[in-house]
């Protein structure tokens, strides 16, 4: 074989070498890349499932409140007080909940009217938090999952 031949199979031999691994390298690569799609689709949906589960379960309260014969369920943000529940629950139409309130500036809120039901002479509405007589204003005290807001008409 004269050297020419030689020259011209080698280059041959190396053309087909670097085609095959191109293609081959493109393969990877998608190949690759798919795989990469197929775990981040495989990591991120549960995550961002578990997210809105958290949401659910982390960045939401449930906290009831009970007007005489009436239970009001309301999920609310961590770190609300009473007052931001029932703003909530009466802001919420569907839910037959109303009250009406006044601001202090030194005291906060003072609820005058539940339900439609205002306050008489000598008679407030009072609330307890978990059955315990409350020892602030509905704008001061925070709340967690789990709480029962009471409210009754009482003399103080």
């Amino acid at each position: 074989m004269t050297y020419k031949k030689i020259n011209k199979i080698v280059f041959i031999f190396l053309v087909m070498i670097l085609s095959f691994s191109n293609v081959a390298f493109a393969k990877t690569k998608n190949k690759s890349i798919i795989q990469k799609n197929v775990i981040k689709k495989e990591i991120v949906k549960p995550t961002e499932e578990k997210k809105s589960i958290d949401k659910v379960d982390k960045n939401t309260e449930s906290v009831k409140i009970e007007v005489g014969d009436n239970s009001y369920q309301i999920m609310v943000d961590p770190g609300s007080t009473v007052y931001n529940a029932m703003e909530k629950l009466n802001n919420d139409k569907n839910s037959g909940f109303s009250f009406h309130s006044k601001e202090y500036s030194s005291l906060g809120n003072f609820v005058d009217s539940i339900n439609g039901v205002p306050g008489t002479p000598g008679k407030y509405w009072l609330y307890y938090l978990d059955g315990k007589k409350a020892s602030m204003g509905v704008s001061k005290n925070k709340i967690k999952s789990g709480d029962v807001v009471t409210w009754k008409q009482e003399s103080f």
